[in-house]
């Protein structure tokens, strides 16, 4: 298709905006740098839980148990050997009756734990829910 004759080159954005020029080598297609696909940073896995963690007593603090339950269940799937994690979804658990899942966490908190920081807090949240430390 010939050149409009009427157009002038200057003003025409398809010439002179560079986000909408195409590629000029022979056998590529697309367009320019600006408005190619930027590939994803590779995410840090530690950080990633530091914040779920601390997004999850962000929560409870604030009563939205649900939302800290998902963060921290996102914590334990990062880390499942990780007694901070499981200490924050068996408080989320707690608060949202899930009487089962408590135990179990407040459970995984104390074998991976026993002397932790949370200790008896844990044991505390287990004589609260009827259970023992060590399952039967």
């Amino acid at each position: 298709m010939p050149d409009d004759p009427d157009s002038d080159p200057a003003t025409d954005p398809a010439k002179t905006d560079p986000a909408k020029q195409g590629l000029n080598d022979v056998g590529s297609t697309g367009l320019t740098r600006f408005q190619r696909r930027h590939l994803a940073v590779p995410e840090d896995l530690d950080h990633r839980e530091m914040e779920d963690l601390d997004v999850s007593h962000y929560y409870i603090t604030t009563g939205n148990f649900t939302a800290a339950y998902a963060r921290a269940e996102d914590a334990v799937k990062l880390y499942p050997d990780d007694e901070l994690a499981h200490w924050a979804l068996a408080v989320a658990a707690d608060k949202m009756k899930k009487k089962d899942q408590a135990i179990a966490e407040y459970r995984m908190y104390l074998k991976l734990a026993p002397d932790g920081k949370y200790a008896r807090q844990a044991e505390r949240g287990l004589d609260d829910l009827g259970a023992t430390r060590a399952a039967k």
